[in-house]
């Protein structure tokens, strides 16, 4: 008997059968629906954090920070690597990465261990969300099929706003800080068994190499900016904000540059001639950021990080 030609959207890897897939689908938004959770649940633990670790307004900021910092400069060349080396291979070590870093976490004792462990968790992050949106259209080639797989992975990466502070609440309530983090475990270790057994490998064949010089100059150049962002209201427009700042952005134009001339871009910047991608890109930026601004000023750690800066040192939020 005759076998089946292999799937060139998956790189050789047949797709699964219709109904193996709705629950390949529940994995990958398990996924996403834990790091949602976690980039929003801080906003509720930081009070508590600053009691039990006795850190500084600038170690707070930063135990919430390095975890976008890494996110946002690792995002882009991890995806390219993904199709490359294998989308479902790739995955795995993000959420390896992200569930031992969240079980560590939990059990730090310091600030800066936090500081440090919240980096590795969002390099962990930066890997599991464009893996999980480039299985897609492997999983679900038809395009109805792949609007709803789009659409639930899309709530479960949402549901992160509302129900991450809410669950730190409950959290710092009835345990110890540490739960905030140690909770990731089990999530995390229901996604790898999911993702092992029920999403098949998928790469892109026609990625021949990576592009190592564009991923460092989009790494670099992203984290430059971020972080000169990040510093700019504690450290003002000095030389800690301006180097880093100005140093990001002319290596997001050697960035872009670059792309231009490369044969196997990290993006490909046609795609900014679709009107249509191309504000949807931008309303999507500026969605992100009202978002989290309007939750920094409503939650718990925005009024007690307002409040320390009025009252003597010293003075914290405990329970």
């Amino acid at each position: 008997m005759p076998q089946k030609a292999p799937d060139p959207r998956t790189g050789g890897t047949p797709a699964p059968r219709t109904h193996a897939r709705w629950w390949a689908l529940a994995a990958l938004a398990l996924s996403v629906l834990v790091v949602g959770l976690d980039s929003f649940v801080l906003y509720t633990a930081l009070p508590t954090l600053s009691s039990a670790l006795h850190a500084s307004t600038s170690q707070l900021q930063w135990i919430q920070s390095a975890y976008t910092l890494a996110w946002a400069g690792l995002l882009l060349p991890i995806g390219k690597l993904g199709d490359r080396v294998g989308r479902r291979r790739i995955l795995l070590g993000g959420l390896l990465v992200f569930g031992v870093s969240s079980v560590t976490a939990s059990q730090v004792t310091t600030a800066g261990a936090l500081i440090a462990m919240r980096a590795v968790m969002g390099a962990g992050a930066a890997v599991i969300m464009p893996m999980v949106m480039a299985m897609l259209p492997s999983l679900f080639p038809e395009p109805a099929a792949r609007r709803k797989a789009v659409s639930a992975v899309t709530v479960g990466a949402v549901l992160g706003l509302p129900l991450g502070p809410l669950l730190a609440g409950w959290l710092l309530t009835a345990f110890s800080w540490g739960a905030v983090f140690l909770i990731n475990g089990p999530v995390v270790l229901l996604s790898l068994i999911g993702v092992a057994v029920l999403v098949p490998e998928s790469r892109d064949p026609a990625v021949s190499r990576q592009d190592w010089p564009g991923a460092l100059l989009s790494a670099t150049g992203v984290m430059g900016v971020v972080y000169g962002i990040i510093e700019q209201p504690t450290e003002g427009w000095g030389g800690r904000t301006l180097v880093p700042l100005t140093g990001g952005l002319l290596l997001v134009v050697a960035f872009l540059l670059h792309q231009r001339r490369s044969s196997t871009p990290l993006v490909d910047l046609r795609l900014f001639g679709n009107r249509t991608f191309t504000w949807g890109t931008v309303a999507f930026a500026v969605i992100s950021f009202a978002q989290a601004g309007i939750l920094f000023v409503v939650s718990p750690s925005s009024r007690w990080s307002r409040a320390t800066t009025r009252r003597a040192p010293g003075y914290g939020c405990c329970r």
